[in-house]
C-alpha cells in the first residue's frame, strides 16, 4: 500500500513537472510567435512609411532638378544681356514654390563690364522676391562649394550640396542643386537652385508607425540633417531601418522603440499565463494548438489590412494630385471646366490636369499603359512633368517632347503614356495642341448642331522613343464650343456580353445630350456616365474611366 502511494505521489510530481514544463514551452512558443508577428508587422509598417516618405522627398527634389533645364534655356535667350539675368532668376523663384533662391555665378570676367565677380541672384524675402549682385571680395563664390561642385557636374546631371545654414536672419537649413552652364561647349558659369529643408522636416514629423518612433534624414556618412527627434537611436532599444533617397547623398531612417513594438506580445503573454495556471493541464494542451491557428488567422488579417491601408494611402495621394475643386475658376466667366476620374482598381493610370497662365489655359489628359500601383506611379510622374515643363514652355509640342525624353530615359518597364496636351488662348479662342497616341477629343458647338472629332496627328505615345519629333496643330474654338476629352476607358467599356460602348455610341450620346443646346461640362459628363453605367450593367469595370469637358464662353 505504501509503495502504491509513493508511486502515485511520484506520478503526481511528475505530472506537475510535466505540466510546468509544458506551460514554459507553450509560453516560450507563444512569445516567439508573438515577437515574430510584431517584428513582421513593424517591418511592413516601416517599409510602407519609408516608401511613401522617400517617394515624396524624391519627387520634390526631382521637381527642382527638372526646373534647372528651363533655367538653362532662359539664360541662353538672354546671354547677350547680362542685366536681364535678374529677371531670369526672379521668374525661376516666382514660378517654383519649392525654390527659395536662385543664382548664376559667371566665370571670371565673362562680362568685362561686370568685372571679376558677377553673380546675379534672386531669393524669397517674406512675401517678396529680391535680387542682387552677390559676387565680390566679401563673397568669392569661386571658392564656394556650390560653385566647385557645379563645375564638376557632368552632362545634364547636376550635383547637390551638403545641407547648410543660410547666412541671412532666417537661418534656414537648405540644400542647393548646382550645374554648370555651357555655351557652345564652353563652360561660362554655374547655376544654383536653393531648396529649404523645412518641407522635409514636415514630412518627417508626419511619419510615426509607432508611438515614440524617430524619423531622420541623414547623409550617407550618418550625419543628421533634419529629424523629428535628434536623439541617436541604439539598435538594442530600437528597430532601425534605412533607405537611400534616389542616387543622392541622402538616407531616410526610421527607428521604432522595441518596448512599444513588443507591447502587445508582452500583454498577451501575461494574460495567457494567468489563463494557463487557472485552467490546468487540459487547457495547456488546447492552448498550444489553438494559439497557433489564431496567430495565423490574425497574421493573415493584419496583412490584408496593411495591403488595404497601403492602397488607400496610394489612392489618396494619387487623387490629391488631380484637380478636385469645381468650378475651378469661378471668377473667370469665359471658361467652365469639369473633370472626373474613376479608376478600375484602387489606383489607376489615367490623368487629367489644367491651369491658367498668362491668360492661356494649359490642359492635358493621358492614359498610362497597364493598371494598379505601377501605372499610378507613372501617372504621378507624368502629371508632375506636365506642371514643371509647361510652367516655362507654351508650345504643346515642346511640352510633350520634354515629357517624352524624361519618360523614355531608363524606361526598363517599357511603360508608355498616351497623352493629349492643349493650350487655349482665352482672349482669342486660338488653340494649339499636340497629340501623342491619344483618342481625338470631340468638339460640340453651342447650339449642339455640330458635333465632330477634332483632327489630330496620331504620333507615338510618350516614353517609347526619346528622339521622336512631335508635331503640333491649331484650331480656333468658337464661342460656346465645348471640348470633350476622354480616355479609352469610355469607348472600350464592356457589358456582360463583352460588347464595347464604342466611338459611335459615344457620339450618339453626345448628340442626345446636346439636342437642346450643349449642356454645362458637369451635366454633359454626368449624362455620359449614366449612359455608360446603363450599358455596362453588372459587368466589372475593366479600365480606368476619365473624362474632362472644357466650355469656352468668351466675353462679347
Amino acid at each position: 500500500m505504501k509503495k502504491i502511494k509513493e508511486i502515485l505521489q511520484q506520478g503526481g510530481v511528475t505530472a506537475i513537472l510535466a505540466a510546468t514544463m509544458m506551460i514554459v514551452i507553450v509560453m516560450g512558443v507563444l512569445y516567439y510567435i508573438g515577437a515574430q508577428w510584431d517584428e513582421e508587422k513593424c517591418e511592413n509598417l516601416v517599409e510602407r512609411d519609408l516608401q511613401i516618405a522617400s517617394l515624396r522627398i524624391d519627387s520634390y527634389l526631382r521637381d527642382t532638378e527638372w526646373s534647372i533645364e528651363n533655367v538653362d534655356d532662359q539664360i541662353m535667350k538672354h546671354l547677350q544681356q547680362p542685366d536681364s539675368m535678374y529677371a531670369v532668376m526672379h521668374r525661376v523663384v516666382d514660378t517654383n514654390p519649392l525654390i527659395i533662391g536662385c543664382a548664376i555665378g559667371f566665370r571670371s570676367n565673362y562680362y568685362p563690364e561686370k568685372g571679376h565677380w558677377y553673380e546675379p541672384c534672386a531669393y524669397r524675402e517674406g512675401d517678396s522676391i529680391v535680387y542682387e549682385q552677390a559676387g565680390g571680395r566679401h563673397h568669392d563664390y569661386f571658392n564656394m562649394e556650390w560653385y566647385t561642385i557645379g563645375l564638376a557636374s557632368k552632362g545634364n546631371k547636376g550635383n547637390w550640396t551638403a545641407p547648410y545654414r543660410d547666412n541671412t536672419q532666417h537661418d534656414r537649413l537648405m540644400m542647393s542643386y548646382c550645374r554648370h552652364v555651357k555655351h557652345r561647349r564652353d563652360t561660362i558659369g554655374v547655376v544654383s537652385l536653393d531648396v529649404s529643408m523645412e518641407w522635409i522636416n514636415q514630412i518627417l514629423r508626419e511619419v510615426e508607425p509607432y508611438h515614440g518612433s524617430i524619423c531622420q534624414l541623414l547623409t550617407k556618412k550618418g550625419e543628421v540633417i533634419v529629424a523629428s527627434d535628434e536623439a541617436k537611436p541604439d539598435s538594442s532599444d530600437y528597430f532601425i531601418r534605412k533607405q537611400a533617397i534616389g542616387n543622392r547623398n541622402l538616407v531616410l531612417l526610421i527607428a521604432c522603440p522595441k518596448n512599444v513594438v513588443y507591447g502587445y506580445t508582452i500583454q498577451l503573454e501575461l494574460f495567457t499565463l494567468a489563463m494557463l495556471v487557472l485552467t490546468g493541464l487540459l487547457l495547456t494542451y488546447i492552448a498550444r494548438h489553438s494559439v497557433r491557428s489564431i496567430h495565423r488567422l490574425n497574421a493573415a488579417k493584419q496583412q490584408q489590412e496593411i495591403v488595404a491601408n497601403e492602397l488607400h494611402i496610394a489612392r489618396s495621394i494619387q487623387m490629391s494630385m488631380l484637380p478636385k475643386t469645381f468650378p475651378p475658376y469661378p471668377d473667370r466667366e469665359e471658361i467652365t471646366i469639369y473633370g472626373q476620374l474613376t479608376p478600375a482598381k484602387a489606383v489607376g493610370g489615367d490623368l487629367y490636369d489644367f491651369y491658367i497662365r498668362d491668360d492661356k489655359l494649359f490642359f492635358c489628359i493621358g492614359d498610362v499603359s497597364g493598371k494598379g500601383i505601377p501605372a499610378s506611379l507613372v501617372m504621378a510622374v507624368t502629371r508632375a512633368l506636365f506642371r514643371t515643363v509647361s510652367a516655362h514652355e507654351s508650345k504643346p509640342e515642346n511640352i510633350v517632347s520634354h515629357i517624352n525624353k524624361t519618360q523614355a530615359e531608363d524606361n526598363d518597364t517599357s511603360m508608355f503614356v498616351t497623352l493629349f496636351v492643349g493650350v487655349l488662348d482665352l482672349k482669342t479662342g486660338h488653340m494649339s495642341y499636340c497629340n501623342a497616341g491619344h483618342d481625338a477629343p470631340v468638339l460640340m458647338s453651342k447650339d449642339g448642331k455640330r458635333i465632330e472629332m477634332l483632327t489630330v496627328e496620331s504620333n507615338l505615345p510618350v516614353g517609347v522613343m526619346p528622339e521622336w519629333e512631335f508635331k503640333s496643330q491649331e484650331n480656333t474654338i468658337d464661342n460656346g464650343t465645348t471640348i470633350f476629352l476622354y480616355t479609352d476607358g469610355l469607348t472600350e467599356a464592356e457589358n456582360m456580353e463583352h460588347g464595347q460602348f464604342g466611338e459611335e455610341q459615344m457620339l450618339k450620346m453626345a448628340r442626345t445630350a446636346c439636342a437642346d443646346g450643349c449642356p454645362s461640362p458637369k451635366n454633359l459628363i454626368q449624362q455620359i456616365v449614366k449612359a455608360v453605367n446603363s450599358f455596362v450593367g453588372e459587368a466589372e469595370q475593366s479600365d480606368d474611366l476619365t473624362m474632362m469637358a472644357i466650355q469656352y464662353n468668351p466675353k462679347e
